[in-house]
């Protein structure tokens, strides 16, 4: 990876403090996608701050392959083994597809979610990479969540904690703040969410066959948490509509070549709108994050409002004043101008 700091270590790529890009899952096997960390550059010296990193996980996974001489998933199937987790699959392929239940998303991918927006089933994947690739059953999460709170999940937290949003901070693997653990999960058509309580000593387990909006699996798993613990929470209800965006503005002579839509067959970020807002040029992400875009050269963006984001968004095959390919940190999207 391109860097000016010190190396990444695996301190750094436990805690979300690489440095690195998010990642695009742009393959089903870690190797390329951390091959392909050379066409990148990191934001930031590591350790210096969080910035959740999915190829950072992947690169671990590797790493762990390396060191053993077995591939990923065996060393998964054996652990899971040991824990007596007999639910769950160390990898995600078409054998089992027929155990898990339908995925669904919302039919439209490139704008902010609307309850009005219907849900179809979502695109399938097979996936073996160690950001995510396990097929579970909530009894057995809830057991791997009991597994933690034997002591496991104390140590996991117990050395250098950042700071990854809110009161939360991020250790090994899991979040904390105070006595409770946790971690989310979430790909295209399937969300979860494992809660641990040290205090209490409860486990829960939330998993949902469609799109996490507005962080639903962790609202029912707090309300459960809060009522094992005796308090008195108020019920999780619809959820209040998302922000409006910046309002669109009239579009710029200068990047009149980038504006439109841009796709790729990647299920986990099947693509993007750029367009032009009052807050400025942006880019509109999947599922309607949208980003703001700072111009690095006439043809490269930096993505993110943040100084530091190492995301990057790259146009060319510029034909008939428009650019017809976009690379957005390592994976290729083109230009498809459907409504």
């Amino acid at each position: 990876v391109g860097s000016d700091y010190d190396p990444i270590r695996i301190e750094h790529l436990l805690t979300h403090t690489s440095g690195l890009i998010r990642g695009t899952e742009v393959t089903a096997d870690s190797r390329f996608d951390v091959w392909a960390l050379r066409d990148t550059e990191t934001g930031f010296p590591p350790g210096e701050r969080y910035y959740y990193s999915n190829v950072g996980y992947r690169i671990l996974g590797y790493a762990l392959e390396a060191a053993a001489g077995t591939p990923y998933r065996e060393l998964l199937r054996e652990l899971l083994t040991d824990l007596g987790l007999g639910q769950t699959e160390p990898e995600i392929t078409v054998e089992i597809r027929s155990r898990m239940a339908v995925g669904y998303d919302r039919l439209h991918d490139d704008r902010t979610p609307s309850p009005d927006d219907p849900l179809y089933p979502a695109t399938w994947l097979e996936t073996g990479t160690a950001d995510g690739c396990l097929a579970a059953t909530a009894g057995d999460l809830a057991a791997f969540g009991q597994f933690l709170l034997g002591g496991e999940g104390e140590r996991l937290t117990s050395g250098r904690l950042v700071e990854s949003g809110g009161p939360w901070t991020y250790g090994y693997g899991l979040e904390r703040k105070g006595d409770l653990l946790r971690h989310g999960g979430s790909m295209p058509g399937f969300a979860s969410t494992l809660v641990a309580d040290l205090e209490s000593g409860c486990a829960i387990a939330v998993l949902m066959n469609g799109p996490d909006e507005h962080d639903a699996t962790w609202d029912i798993a707090r309300f459960a948490a809060d009522l094992y613990r005796g308090l008195d929470p108020t019920p999780p209800g619809d959820a209040e509509p998302y922000p409006s965006d910046s309002p669109l503005a009239p579009e710029l002579e200068e990047h009149a070549a980038l504006y439109g839509r841009y796709r790729s067959y990647n299920p986990w970020i099947p693509g993007f709108r750029v367009q032009q807002r009052v807050s400025g040029l942006t880019a509109q992400m999947a599922w309607g994050d949208v980003k703001p875009l700072t111009a690095l050269d006439e043809a490269d963006f930096r993505v993110g409002e943040e100084e530091w984001s190492p995301e990057r968004l790259h146009f060319d095959a510029v034909v008939e004043s428009q650019a017809l390919r976009a690379n957005l940190s390592g994976e290729t999207y083109y230009r498809s101008d459907f409504e």
